[in-house]
C-alpha cells in the first residue's frame, strides 16, 4: 500500500446515495465443490459502517465481498441479474483463480438441418 497527502477535496460530483452488494461466501461440503454464494443488495444505508455492522451481524464465519453498485439500480427480484459495474472494498471471491473472474453465459444453439 502506498500513502500520500493530498489537498482539500476538489471532487465535482459526490454521490451519496449509494446501494451496495455484499456476497457472503459458504465453504465447500467437499474439496471438488466451488463455494456457493449468497448474495444482498443493500439499500438507503447511511454510510459503509452501517453496511459493515449489517455484515458483522450475519457473517456466521463466512467469507465476505462488499462492493458499491456503481450505477443506480433499483431493486430486482431474485433470480433477475443486476447490472450494475461493482467497486470493491472489502474481500475477495474464494472460487477466483488468482484473482481473475468472469462473467459465464450460456446461449441456446439453434441446430440447422
Amino acid at each position: 500500500m502506498m500513502i500520500f497527502s493530498t489537498d482539500a477535496d476538489n471532487a465535482d460530483i459526490i454521490i451519496e446515495d449509494v446501494s451496495y452488494r455484499v456476497n457472503f461466501w459458504n465453504k465447500p461440503t467437499s474439496e471438488n465443490l466451488a463455494w456457493t454464494l449468497d448474495a444482498y443488495i443493500l439499500f438507503e444505508a447511511s454510510d459503509v459502517k452501517e453496511v459493515l455492522d449489517w455484515v458483522d451481524d450475519r457473517i456466521k464465519g463466512r467469507q465476505v465481498e462488499v462492493f458499491v453498485e456503481l450505477q443506480h439500480d433499483e431493486p430486482t427480484s431474485f433470480g433477475e441479474p443486476r447490472e450494475c459495474d461493482l467497486l470493491r472494498l472489502l474481500g475477495s471471491n474464494p472460487n477466483a483463480v488468482h484473482g481473475i473472474t468472469a462473467d459465464i453465459s450460456m446461449t441456446a444453439r439453434q441446430e440447422h438441418g
